[in-house]
């Protein structure tokens, strides 16, 4: 029954961009008990999960594939039928310079969702080579190196790329749904307190006294507060911004600090705004 639930193969895609498989459902779950206070480690709600019955699976349907994996395999190579799994049941982001973030899949589900919403182009050139790209090899599981297809959005849809993912950027996949409700919880939380939120940049960890109250960031911006929460709303999800959250420095008054969401370390010393 385990294995069932975590065969993503056929599964409906739901909109937060992952098949309906139950790892996915507790590392929602994981995502929705995050507090939003003190230390914080988004990739924990992906490692706290149990992944024994996503493994098994994995590992079966690579073995479909003509990929029989010995039990040594399996056990040496758990970290990364791990990302196997992530890529080939979800959209997930991958840092891939240490300052730019993109969306990737290894998902015939994921890809077979998409594409009435690609491009025109793509729409008419077909997806076939990118299911065929995207197949699973012995050895991307032996080095932790996967062939991926890098999901742009653009003004006309999505765009499709393939792309070999390094072993570094595999190493640091998440989920995307697992970035977007923490940067939403996020932005609602602040909307009426201030913290300091400390974040890591370039291996240094800095800090700043932010808000999203709603008066106060539109007032920053000099905008209207529709115009502010349309700037919000995109933030985070454009192709330009996308793992970065914009937010007010209080202490430098003329400046906005852009995130690397992932890299959030803690947020603490709240106050409500009056």
């Amino acid at each position: 029954m385990v294995v069932n639930t975590n065969n993503y193969v056929g599964r409906p895609v739901l909109a937060c961009g992952c098949t309906a498989t139950a790892l996915h459902r507790d590392i929602q779950s994981q995502m929705i008990a995050l507090p939003l206070q003190g230390d914080i480690r988004l990739r924990d709600t992906v490692e706290k999960v149990d992944w024994l019955g996503a493994t098994i699976v994995q590992a079966e349907i690579m073995c479909r594939h003509g990929i029989v994996l010995s039990d040594h395999v399996v056990r040496t190579k758990a970290s990364n039928l791990r990302q196997l799994y992530l890529l080939s049941s979800s959209i997930c982001v991958a840092e891939v310079t240490g300052k730019i973030f993109v969306q990737v899949t290894k998902s015939r589900e994921v890809l077979l969702a998409l594409f009435k919403n690609l491009v025109p182009h793509r729409r008419l050139g077909g997806i076939h080579a990118y299911l065929d790209y995207i197949r699973p090899s012995y050895e991307e599981l032996e080095h932790g190196s996967y062939r991926v297809v890098v999901i742009t959005k653009t003004d006309q849809g999505y765009d499709l790329e393939m792309k070999q993912l390094g072993k570094r950027s595999s190493a640091s996949l998440i989920p995307y749904y697992v970035l977007d409700a923490f940067a939403s919880r996020l932005v609602n939380h602040l909307k009426s307190r201030y913290v300091t939120l400390s974040y890591q940049q370039n291996g240094i960890v800095k800090q700043l006294l932010t808000t999203f109250d709603p008066v106060k960031y539109c007032h920053y911006l000099n905008v209207s507060l529709e115009e502010g929460e349309q700037i919000l709303a995109r933030d985070w999800h454009d192709a330009d911004t996308l793992g970065y959250l914009s937010f007010i420095d209080h202490l430098h008054p003329n400046r906005m600090v852009s995130v690397p969401i992932i890299h959030t370390v803690s947020i603490t010393h709240p106050f409500i705004i009056s």
